[in-house]
């Protein structure tokens, strides 16, 4: 069985590359399997995360970034011209390489893989969810148009693959057929002990952006903080910095570590204020540790949290009924404890050998 992957560059620290390279590895190991990664903007950059040396990976160094270094109509020639080398580039790998099948995601090359696939049967991955795909408000005539060409492409994959199952829903109801629900593969618990929730932190784990309502989160502690002063909300993730001034007594702000698991294993709850999330790896992560979850609603928190019995889910972006469940955990250290076990339970429906037999039965299932 050949797997293609088809992704534009593997250089930033981001969830999609983290969890494509992860997968790629995991079914390169499997019996029977050769897993490609093609990539054509990777050029120079460093691997944002380690290949298992079973993929082979080939850069077709088409970089269509170069375009933006010019203006006017160098960049529209430049735009042209690479776009063709891609085409090129990727017919003669595909016509090469032949594989089983070809998966991506939802960005910009499924209507030109559309063109040059012939037979091979392709599996889209939705990472960022239906609504942020297809997503018709506040934009012009241009963007829509381009939205509906997307929407147009998307359709005609022999797969579509979801993180949630309300994520599957939406799609379901606009057409698509082939959708199927797979989880993401989380990064579960590799120490030997678990968080006891006996120590006074609260964490918080992710981008310092505008999805992770971080302003929403600074707002939530300080009113915790007043209640509860001895407790301390830990934050680790990039781009910190531009947070400093906001942030008082009883916050800690914390560079991203590759020792994220003993930061867990060392506080008492997580804490998630995403104006949006498709699914959320730091919950499975953190409640393989014995964390209880707190978080608003989205997609990912509501299909991961049992609310009530290993976290809190917060219904409309409720901010003072926030405060009061960290305040009712932080009350009663057996609240914590209790749902902490349950939670390194609920995290194990989402470990490799759980999904990763999902992946192989859908390829099966397409091979022709």
């Amino acid at each position: 069985m050949k797997i293609a992957y088809i992704y534009p560059m593997i250089a930033t620290k981001g969830g999609v590359e983290r969890v494509l390279v992860e997968k790629m590895n995991l079914l390169a190991q499997q019996d029977g399997y050769e897993v490609f990664l093609l990539t054509y903007d990777q050029g120079a950059h460093e691997m944002s995360f380690p290949l298992d040396d079973r993929v082979k990976h080939i850069d077709l160094q088409v970089r269509t970034f170069v375009q933006y270094r010019y203006g006017g109509l160098r960049r529209l020639w430049e735009w042209w011209r690479r776009r063709r080398w891609l085409r090129q580039r990727l017919l003669h790998q595909l016509n090469l390489l032949s594989p089983d099948v070809v998966v991506t995601t939802t960005n910009g090359e499924v209507a030109l893989l559309n063109t040059l696939r012939a037979d091979i049967p392709l599996v889209i991955e939705s990472h960022g969810g239906f609504d942020h795909v297809i997503d018709y408000e506040l934009s012009t005539w241009v963007h829509r148009f381009d939205i509906y060409r997307r929407y147009k492409e998307i359709l005609k994959a022999d797969a579509l693959i979801c993180l949630t199952n309300a994520d599957a829903v939406r799609w379901s109801a606009h057409g698509f057929l082939n959708v199927y629900v797979i989880s993401n593969i989380a990064h579960l618990n590799p120490l030997d002990i678990f968080s006891d929730c006996n120590e006074k932190r609260a964490l918080f784990v992710g981008r310092f952006s505008r999805q992770k309502g971080i302003r929403e989160l600074l707002d939530i502690w300080k009113k915790v903080h007043q209640r509860y002063p001895d407790w301390t909300l830990e934050m680790y993730g990039e781009n910190f910095e531009q947070y400093k001034e906001c942030v008082g007594d009883g916050f800690c702000l914390h560079a991203s570590t590759s020792d994220i698991f003993s930061k867990y294993c060392k506080s008492s709850m997580l804490l998630l204020t995403s104006c949006w999330e498709p699914f959320g790896l730091v919950i499975p992560e953190a409640m393989s540790c014995g964390l209880p979850v707190v978080s608003f609603e989205g997609d990912g928190p509501c299909e991961i949290i049992n609310d009530g019995m290993d976290g809190y889910i917060i219904k409309d972006r409720n901010k003072d009924e926030f405060v009061d469940k960290v305040c009712q955990l932080i009350e009663s250290v057996e609240l914590r404890q209790q749902m902490g076990k349950n939670a390194i339970r609920k995290a194990q429906r989402y470990s490799a050998d759980n999904i990763i037999p999902m992946w192989k039965e859908l390829f099966e299932s397409l091979k022709k």
